[in-house]
């Protein structure tokens, strides 16, 4: 299995570590979050270093990467998983109407 570390930002922020498994699918670990997330096979490092170059010099995440969907772009930027986002979104105390 092959590793690749990306640190996402300068200060402190988390690093996002790739594993490259046998078969060439991709995970993403989040390390401030310590989760991970499948991005699959249809996406290649490359891509991703790629992307993360464009984010550096000033362009948005969806126009940097449309290569990968609005989920795995999420993650890369806050490390929530749709599951987690699912999860926070149906809390009761967010249930209320808005006026």
């Amino acid at each position: 299995m092959a590793h690749f570390i990306w640190n996402i930002g300068a200060g402190g922020k988390p690093a996002i570590t790739f594993t490259i498994d046998p078969k060439g699918g991709i995970t993403a670990h989040h390390s401030g979050r310590g989760t991970s997330m499948f991005f699959g096979t249809d996406v290649t490092i490359s891509q991703i270093v790629d992307g993360q170059r464009k984010r550096t010099a000033g362009a948005m995440i969806q126009d940097a990467m449309p290569f990968l969907c609005a989920d795995r772009r999420e993650f890369l930027l806050s490390g929530l998983t749709p599951e987690m986002w699912d999860e926070m979104l149906n809390e009761p105390s967010l249930q209320h109407r808005i006026y």
